[in-house]
Order: structure tokens, then C-alpha cells, then sequence
């Protein structure tokens, strides 16, 4: 019984059915609203934002409160405590990831013949960037650094980062997707081990989605 209240068990429960929720709420959307709405740039950003919270966070919200009788939020918040790094240390180690994950794409798109983005002939606007690589930063790093990475500190750091990188990996839809996922978990779990600063990972996704985005349209061309 008390291996169903654990920190792992918490991360499968939540991550299950929160998937199955996003399905389903993505599907009833579809059907009831009607299409000049759904068409609207400020409609899709917020059905972006609220399908990847339901997805990430939201079940991980309702569950912590009285999971363990509040022990793993405890054990969360006090892994989640910032080692005395300096904010330049933080940003030169920032870079760092940032440069590692663009390298990573850049490898995967010799290697499979596109970028780790998926859809390197569409053309994008300035609403992608917000819920192709905003919404993505601030909530996947909130799911996958701080609370999976939390979840599963007590088994030590090193496993930490990799069972929320591959987490994060599968959270994707496609191979190639799924392996730029990864590569990229494990350099924002390691930033996230270093330094305990959650806003320099969500940083670093952002930047990381943003210049993907930018170089696979006409955003940087006169």
C-alpha cells in the first residue's frame, strides 16, 4: 500500500490520466466549438496553454495536496531549494544547454533529414511562438524538472534526470521527436540538478522552440 502512495506511483497516476483527459477534452472541443472560434489566433493559443496544462500539470495538482498526506509536495519544495549559484554562473550554464540542445537538433536533421521541430516546411507566426514555445517552457519544465524531477530525487539525481527525460521524451508523438525530446531532457534536467533555477530551464526551452521556430519560416528573412 505505501508503494502506491510513493513519488513514482503519484508520477504514473498523474501522467496516465491526465494524457487520457487532454484526449478526450481535445476531442469534446473539437465537436462543440463551432469553427470561426476555434479558427481565432487568441482562441488557439489558450486551447494550446489549457490542453498542455490538463496534459502536464493539472491531475499532479489535484493529486498532491493529500498524496502521502502531503509528504511528496514537501519532499518536492525541499529538493526544489537553489544551491548558492551566482547569477552569472546560471547563465553562462544556460547558454551552455542552449547551445547543446540547438547542436542536438542540428544532428538529428543530418541524420533524418529534418529538424527536432517536426515541420520544418510550415510556415509559422508570431501565436506559434507563443504555444509552440512559450506555453511548452513554462509548463512542461514545471512538470518534468520540478515535480517528475522532484518525484523521483530520493533514488538520487543522476536517475532523476534521466527516468523525467525519457518521460518527457514520450510526452512527444513522433521518433524523431521523441529522440530530440530526450537528448534535450537530459541537458535541462542536468541544468536543472546544477543550479535548482526552474526559470533558467523554462528559458532555455523557450529560446530553444523559439529559434527552431524562426529558422523554419520567414520570421528572419526581409
Amino acid at each position: 500500500m505505501k508503494a502506491l502512495k510513493s513519488g513514482p506511483a503519484l508520477v504514473l497516476v498523474s501522467l496516465a490520466s491526465g494524457t487520457v483527459l487532454s484526449i478526450y477534452l481535445s476531442y469534446i472541443l473539437g465537436l462543440i466549438v463551432p469553427a470561426n472560434i476555434s479558427e481565432n489566433l487568441l482562441f488557439s493559443i489558450i486551447q494550446a496553454a489549457f490542453i498542455s496544462f490538463v496534459k502536464n500539470l493539472l491531475m499532479f495538482f489535484v493529486l498532491l495536496p493529500w498524496w502521502d498526506s502531503g509528504r511528496t509536495l514537501r519532499d518536492i519544495q525541499a529538493k526544489a531549494k537553489r544551491r548558492p549559484h551566482s547569477a552569472a554562473d546560471v547563465f553562462l550554464r544556460s547558454v551552455f544547454a542552449l547551445t547543446l540542445c540547438l547542436i542536438f537538433n542540428a544532428v538529428i536533421a543530418v541524420l533524418f533529414g529534418m529538424s527536432g521541430l517536426e515541420q520544418s516546411d510550415a510556415s509559422y507566426t508570431a501565436v506559434d511562438i507563443i504555444s509552440m514555445a512559450l506555453v511548452p517552457a513554462v509548463i512542461e519544465e514545471t512538470s518534468y524538472r520540478y515535480i517528475i524531477f522532484g518525484c523521483f530525487s530520493k533514488y538520487g539525481a543522476d536517475l532523476s534526470v534521466v527516468i523525467s527525460s525519457v518521460l518527457f521524451a514520450l510526452s512527444h508523438t513522433t521518433p524523431t521527436a521523441i529522440a530530440y525530446a530526450f537528448l534535450c531532457g537530459l541537458v535541462l534536467g542536468n541544468l536543472y540538478r546544477r543550479t535548482r533555477c526552474l526559470s533558467a530551464c523554462m528559458a532555455v526551452h523557450f529560446l530553444n522552440n523559439a529559434i527552431l521556430i524562426a529558422i523554419s519560416t520567414e520570421i528572419l528573412k526581409p
